[in-house]
């Protein structure tokens, strides 16, 4: 039986199903997104952030989509600092819900 993620939110069961893809692909982009701010690459960070924000929500997670919200609007300052704290803060919450 494979291992589901926990969502914010109740979500019809037939997208329940691909969380566990969704949460998958999150964790990876958040390696590219490190690799971004170390690179001072703010237009990657920002493409990857409107995407998430995207589709968060319809996953479950409206505070995952409120975040990469603001993360891409500090990518398009080229705010490295709010970039740093807030990709913290997307790293805790997927912690917090078994990313």
């Amino acid at each position: 039986m494979m291992e589901t993620t926990r969502t914010e939110i109740n979500i019809d069961s037939d997208i329940y199903e691909l969380v566990p893809g969704f949460s998958e692909a999150r964790r990876k982009e958040l390696d590219t997104l490190r690799k971004a701010l170390a690179a001072d690459d703010f237009l990657t960070i920002a493409k990857i952030s409107h995407t998430v924000k995207g589709i968060a929500r319809p996953y479950g997670f409206p505070t995952l989509e409120a975040l990469f919200v603001r993360l891409e609007q500090s990518a398009k300052s080229a705010n490295a600092e709010a970039c740093r704290s807030i990709l913290s803060q997307v790293e805790e919450y997927f912690n917090q819900y078994n990313f």
